[in-house]
C-alpha cells in the first residue's frame, strides 16, 4: 500500500497527538496511581491507551484513504473561535443545570489530578465513542447502500453514533435535560469532525472538560457544597 505525502501528514498528526496522550497518561499513573480506576477500573491505563491508540490508527487508515475523515486539516482560525464558544456555551449549560439540580459531590476527578486525567479520557472517549463507530458504520452503510450518497449516509451515521454516549449516561441515573445536552454536545462534535478534522473534535471536547469538569469542577465544591 503506497502511502502519498497528505496521508503521511494525517499519520504523522495522528501518532504525535497520541504519543502525547501516552506520555501524559504516563506522568499521571506515576503520580497518581489509582486515578484511572473510576474510568478503566482495574485496567492499566497505559496498556489501555496504548491499545486505544492503536485501534485508532487502524480505523484511520480505512477512513483517511477514503478520504471520509481527516486528523488534521489547513481550515482557517475562524474554527478555533467555533470550538471556543460552542464549548463554553455548552459548558454554562451545564453550570446552570448543576445550579439548579446540584449534582453529586464526587462526580468530578479533584483537582490537580483532573488537569492530567481529563485529556487522557478525552482522547479514549473520541476514539471509543466516535472515530471506531462512525468508521464502521460508514462502511457498513456503504457497502449495502450503493446508491446513496455518501454524505447523506454520513449525517446519518453520524446521529446513530451521537446516541451511543447519552444511552450510556442514561444507565447512571442522569435526568432527560442532561441527557439530551449530551446528546447536542455530541452530535455538534461529531459535525465538527465532519467539516474540519480529528483534532478539532478533540479540541471542542478538551476545552469543553477544561470549563465544565476542571475548573468547576474544582470551584463546585466550594459553591455548592
Amino acid at each position: 500500500m503506497t502511502i502519498n505525502t497528505s496521508e503521511r501528514v494525517q499519520y504523522a498528526a495522528y501518532v504525535g497527538l497520541s504519543l502525547g496522550i501516552f506520555a501524559l497518561t504516563a506522568l499521571a499513573y506515576l503520580a497518581y496511581p489509582s486515578l484511572f480506576q473510576r474510568f478503566l477500573s482495574r485496567a492499566n491505563p497505559l496498556l489501555a491507551v496504548a491499545l486505544v491508540g492503536i485501534l485508532g490508527a487502524l480505523f484511520f487508515l480505512l477512513a483517511v484513504r477514503r478520504d471520509w475523515f481527516l486528523v488534521i486539516t489547513s481550515a482557517g482560525s475562524g474554527r478555533l473561535l467555533v470550538v471556543l464558544a460552542a464549548a463554553t456555551l455548552m459548558a454554562l449549560v451545564m453550570i446552570a443545570l448543576d445550579l439548579g439540580a446540584r449534582f453529586p459531590r464526587d462526580m468530578n476527578v479533584p483537582f490537580p489530578g483532573s488537569v492530567l486525567f481529563y485529556p487522557v479520557t478525552a482522547y479514549i472517549v473520541e476514539i471509543l465513542l466516535h472515530v471506531l463507530p462512525l468508521t464502521a458504520l460508514l462502511l457498513i452503510l456503504s457497502g449495502l447502500l450503493k446508491g446513496v450518497p455518501l454524505n447523506t449516509l454520513a449525517w446519518a451515521s453520524i446521529i446513530v453514533v451521537a446516541l451511543i454516549e447519552p444511552v450510556l449516561q442514561i444507565s447512571y441515573g442522569w435526568p432527560p435535560l442532561v441527557v439530551l445536552h449530551i446528546f447536542a454536545f455530541n452530535f455538534i462534535e461529531l459535525a465538527m469532525f465532519k467539516r474540519y478534522d480529528f483534532l478539532t473534535m478533540y479540541a471542542f471536547r478538551l476545552v469543553y472538560y477544561i470549563l465544565w469538569h476542571i475548573l468547576w469542577g474544582h470551584f463546585r465544591l466550594g459553591l455548592l457544597f
